[in-house]
């Protein structure tokens, strides 16, 4: 049997974005079966436990998704490929001041969002490349704490099996914020370019983050997603 191959794009930050919101809102659907639980006196261990699972995978393809973002923006430089092989290796927030600058549009260094992506990042590298190391308990509790440590501003764990569904939709949104704020207000891209350029010739659907948006009470930027 002959096989007919085409082309087709993988790995892209829409991708990322959809199957960490797709999570995300199967989380908070099982959240909403812990409190009906909880409050009917059957045991919501399990529901739980699935949420927990579900918002950290959610938190890490947001994560990705920065990452696919930032080698997408690279690739719409047009570089020689062995200049693009060399710059890959950057890490994230230069890749994306690279193409700020190449671009003639210098990101804000003393922009909020910088510090609170720079967490997100350090999360991410801390679960990509554990570490086995002790860690405090605190026994005073009827369930004990795990003493680890914890980002400055948003106070996201550093240790993956403690994010939970809160960690997730803030990264989502700060996440949503501050490639809007590279794409299109600091390098002026149109909408709909600026999207095409972000997702790497390639867009997703903002169903399940609209949902969990209004579920949640959060106005997300969903620019990236060419949309208002």
């Amino acid at each position: 049997m002959k096989v007919t191959k085409g082309e087709t794009n993988i790995s892209t930050y829409h991708e990322y974005m959809n199957e960490g919101a797709y999570s995300l809102r199967s989380a908070h659907t099982l959240l909403v079966k812990v409190k009906e639980m909880d409050k009917g006196g059957i045991d919501s261990t399990g529901s739980r436990t699935s949420a927990d699972l579900q918002s950290r995978y959610a938190f890490l393809m947001f994560a990705n998704a920065l990452e696919a973002a930032a080698n997408a923006l690279l690739l719409e430089l047009h570089l020689p490929d062995e200049s693009y092989k060399e710059l890959e290796k950057l890490n994230t927030l230069s890749k994306i001041f690279l193409f700020c600058d190449i671009k003639g549009c210098p990101a804000d260094r003393g922009n909020h969002l910088i510090n609170f992506i720079k967490e997100i990042i350090n999360c991410r590298n801390e679960f990509v490349h554990p570490k086995p190391s002790m860690v405090e308990v605190d026994l005073s509790e009827a369930k004990p704490v795990l003493l680890t440590k914890k980002t400055k501003s948003k106070n996201y764990p550093l240790y993956f099996t403690e994010i939970n569904f809160d960690h997730a939709i803030e990264a989502l949104k700060d996440i949503l914020s501050f490639l809007s704020w590279i794409v299109f207000d600091t390098c002026k891209y149109k909408l709909e370019e600026g999207a095409w350029a972000i997702g790497f010739n390639a867009y997703g659907s903002t169903g399940d983050i609209e949902i969990i948006g209004a579920e949640s009470g959060i106005k997300f930027d969903l620019r990236t997603f060419s949309k208002e």
